[in-house]
């Protein structure tokens, strides 16, 4: 995933926690886990200074204006096993009066574990999500996305911005491990892979 940005000459919206590998100049996160999974949730003033440092909570991603950008963040969540996902929550900042919004829409992509739905190649699928904008309350909110039982090893998340700033403190993945359901006749089916028990 792309590492946080600074915010003006006084907020650092960067993952300091970060264990992983720190590549292209500083850029960009791969192999590890940091602030978006620690289970702490920032405050909805992300100015203030709570661990010595102002954003410290928050990992935070500017807009880019011009045609070489995309309008979005991607970030890539990597699993030790297959797993069984119901659901995916966001702790997101929404203080609009300083250009920063919960993300307009999501699509998260689940892939991996071979055994696509045709039986062949990589599984995957994808979830489209739309956020309808509050334009009322500044307060950061967690943004649940419902996502029904979608296998992977792997979570792609793209984050479509709604203003100049997207600033989320943690996502919260909720899900269990794939588990083979064994039926009394002969063939086993579990959502799209396909097993024949010799007895």
């Amino acid at each position: 995933m792309p590492q946080g940005e600074r915010r003006g000459h006084d907020v650092d919206l960067f993952d300091v926690t970060y264990d992983g590998d720190i590549t292209d100049g500083g850029r960009r996160l791969t192999g590890g886990l940091g602030q978006l999974t620690d289970g702490e949730l920032g405050q909805s003033n992300f100015r203030v200074d709570r661990y010595g440092a102002r954003g410290y909570e928050w990992i935070g991603w500017r807009r880019r204006d011009d045609v070489d950008h995309a309008d979005f963040v991607e970030l890539a969540f990597r699993f030790d096993a297959l797993r069984n996902f119901s659901g995916v929550s966001f702790h997101a900042n929404n203080q609009y009066s300083r250009d920063v919004r919960v993300f307009r829409a999501a699509r998260l992509t689940f892939s991996g574990g071979g055994g696509g739905r045709d039986g062949h190649g990589p599984r995957s699928g994808t979830v489209n999500y739309a956020y309808l904008r509050d334009d009322v309350i500044e307060y950061a909110r967690m943004v649940p996305v419902s996502v029904q039982y979608e296998i992977g090893d792997q979570v792609t998340v793209r984050l479509y911005f709604d203003a100049k700033w997207v600033m989320i403190s943690e996502v919260q993945f909720e899900s269990g491990t794939q588990q083979l359901l064994i039926s009394i006749s002969n063939t086993i089916t579990v959502d799209y892979y396909q097993f024949v028990v010799v007895l």
